[in-house]
């Protein structure tokens, strides 16, 4: 392996980043808002050496609910994710260890019981749109990035996105964007 040496003599570092070496990047907005391209901008400038993490792999498990009674909970609060999950994993990555991140179904509102490795990089890309509301959360991030986009365009996208990419019903969305 590429080691260089350490400042005590006879010890050896070995040249993976450290936590000071990982720049962690919060990219928050409402939905539809264009997080997604904004982060497609920034893996086309980092390449290889970016990692994202989306809130949304991290909506609790409900499988105590039936599939009717999820689609009732509120998806845009703070207490449908488990984002003390998220932020141990954020600081495992920081300490260039791999993750396994939950994987969420949005056709069925829950999580499956697989996970999804996630390896170290050195640019961890956040995003969602409530991780700045938990402190410990925002403590973590080098760089935040709020986009602010008119609810016209916000609402358009995402009725695109739910019912081209998660199966929903055009009526469906538009009721929970207008409810929660």
């Amino acid at each position: 392996p590429d080691e260089r040496k350490s400042s005590r003599p006879g010890e050896r570092k070995s040249s993976r980043p450290g936590a000071h070496d990982v720049i962690v990047i919060g990219i928050a907005g409402g939905t539809g808002s264009g997080k997604s391209t904004l982060i497609e901008k920034i893996k086309q400038e980092f390449g290889e050496m970016i990692t994202i993490l989306s809130h949304d792999f991290y909506y609790k498990q409900h499988d105590e609910l039936s599939l009717a009674e999820r689609r009732e909970l509120n998806y845009d609060h703070p207490d449908a994710f488990d984002t003390e999950l998220m932020i141990r994993h954020i600081k495992a990555l920081k300490n260039w260890q791999p993750v396994d991140r939950p994987v969420y179904d949005f056709t069925i509102y829950n999580r499956l019981p697989e996970t999804a490795r996630v390896m170290p990089a050195r640019v961890v890309v956040v995003e969602g749109i409530l991780i700045f509301e938990s402190r410990k959360l925002r403590e973590l991030f080098d760089i935040k990035a709020f986009i602010d986009t008119d609810a016209d365009v916000r609402i358009i996208r995402r009725i695109l996105r739910d019912v081209k990419k998660r199966g929903r019903s055009m009526d469906s969305v538009i009721d929970q964007y207008l409810t929660s």
